[in-house]
């Protein structure tokens, strides 16, 4: 019987679902842990550079894992046979690798693409699970599309997660960081479950086509001023409102200069520069490469800060340089 009356709860939005007949799960890793189970995925091939919480996700269902290697396109290495029960993996850098999904889907029989990192990206009618909490102001959910299940999972009430984000409303990024983190450390042990009714409502009130724009346009601002300082390059044709701005300095230390200017940057992933079977190219992107944010909060003021930041510290480090050669 629905309840009439009382006090308010979230307002449910008008917005389309990006993603249509999206399946809602409480988070990406369990999005996919829920295909392999349905799917009977026995082995599955994985990058070497991909996040340790995605294999212990993997790992949880029972599945055999084979790592993979990526060149400086960020395209598998190695002789890969998928069909069946055994499954390849491949993530969408950033959303910024569409082409190689392109490719890959051409190529291999069983892929599931990995567009955590690519909300706005299309899955090339593939299986494809995606983050949204890496893309707007929510605490957890994850979307898998293009399956066929024969029941869903009861959702999840999601409240746990949420306080980080409102600490970060009130009182800035540093106070809600420990929340934060307490957060995503619980969102790696969640069971499988479907997507809290409270990140349901948020997402149904995001104007989609907005952050897109806006993700675009950042991106496009950061590449035209830093491409130069840039060990990476990019497709500017198949942009698809990508998740950061990956930038790849010659200068040591940028990081932590970003920081101590309140501009934050994560590093993906630090855990794999414990790795000894990391490749020289994994490992420089483990310790080396800053995902610059670009997201629909900010304008190109901000854009323009990134890049002033950015430009102080690398002209510093290139003057540094040159006196250590003289002397």
């Amino acid at each position: 019987m629905i309840a009439i009356g009382g006090y308010f709860e979230l307002d449910k939005g008008l917005s389309r679902n990006w993603h249509d007949g999206a399946l809602g799960f409480n988070s990406g890793r369990n999005a996919l842990r829920y295909y392999l189970r349905e799917h009977q995925v026995k082995c599955l091939y994985v990058p070497y550079y991909t996040c340790d919480s995605l294999l212990n996700a993997i790992r949880k269902e029972g599945v055999e894992i084979r790592q993979y290697h990526i060149d400086e396109q960020f395209y598998p290495l190695g002789d890969m046979v998928s069909g069946g029960q055994t499954a390849i993996v491949y993530v969408n850098y950033w959303g910024l690798f569409q082409r190689n999904v392109e490719k890959l889907g051409s190529e291999q029989r069983h892929l599931i693409i990995d567009n955590s990192q690519a909300f706005f990206a299309d899955a090339e009618a593939m299986p494809a699970f995606y983050s949204p909490r890496k893309f707007f102001g929510v605490a957890d959910g994850g979307y898998l599309v293009n399956v066929n299940v024969k029941a869903m999972p009861t959702p999840d009430n999601g409240v746990f997660g949420y306080t980080a984000l409102l600490m970060r409303s009130v009182d800035g990024p540093e106070a809600g960081h420990q929340a934060y983190r307490e957060a995503e450390a619980q969102i790696a042990n969640l069971p499988i479950a479907g997507m809290s009714a409270i990140t349901e409502s948020l997402l149904s009130r995001t104007d989609f086509d907005m952050a897109r724009l806006l993700r675009e346009r950042n991106f496009l601002f950061l590449d035209r001023h830093l491409s130069g300082l840039n060990q990476l390059s990019f497709d500017l044709t198949a942009l698809t409102g990508p998740m950061a701005y990956p930038f790849l300095p010659a200068a040591k230390g940028l990081r932590n200069f970003l920081i101590s200017q309140r501009v934050f940057v994560a590093q993906y992933w630090p855990e794999l520069l414990n790795n000894e079977d990391l490749s020289d190219w994994e490992r420089t992107l483990a310790g080396g490469l800053l995902p610059l944010p670009i997201d629909q909060r900010y304008d190109l003021n901000a854009m323009a800060r990134i890049v002033e930041c950015v430009m102080t510290f690398c002209n510093q480090y290139s003057e540094q340089e040159t006196q250590e050669a003289i002397a």
